[in-house]
């Protein structure tokens, strides 16, 4: 049997330019390495994420989605323990291509306790 917890379904994805938009212009920021966390309240009783890779980072394809979905495993497996309400976003800085699953794991830890996200 699958939990929720463990699942993001599509909807706990930020979809549009609006809402990057607005946690990137207007969300509080916490910097770690080379990822930057950005996360503003949505209003609703649901968490949301988004990560943003640009052409800096690489320029192939492959290991930018690389980075996202490493990215994503980590959300799954920490969203039961964030608090309820927020749009979050990962903003990967050059650099970050290098890390592995682990040293992501510990940076995605310390920013979610440096922003004081947590349960």
């Amino acid at each position: 049997m699958v939990s929720l917890v463990c699942v993001l379904m599509p909807n706990f994805f930020l979809k549009k330019e609006k809402d990057f938009e607005r946690v990137a212009r207007f969300g509080r920021s916490q910097k770690q390495g080379f990822l930057v966390l950005k996360f503003i309240k949505n209003g609703e009783n649901m968490t949301r994420f988004g990560i943003s890779v640009s052409k800096k980072v690489s320029k192939k394809a492959v290991v930018r989605n690389k980075i996202k979905r490493r990215i994503s495993a980590l959300a799954r497996r920490k969203i039961g323990g964030i608090l309820e309400g927020l749009d979050i976003f990962f903003l990967v800085l050059p650099g970050f291509e290098k890390l592995n699953f682990a040293e992501i794991d510990e940076i995605i830890n310390e920013l979610l306790k440096k922003a004081k996200i947590l349960k």
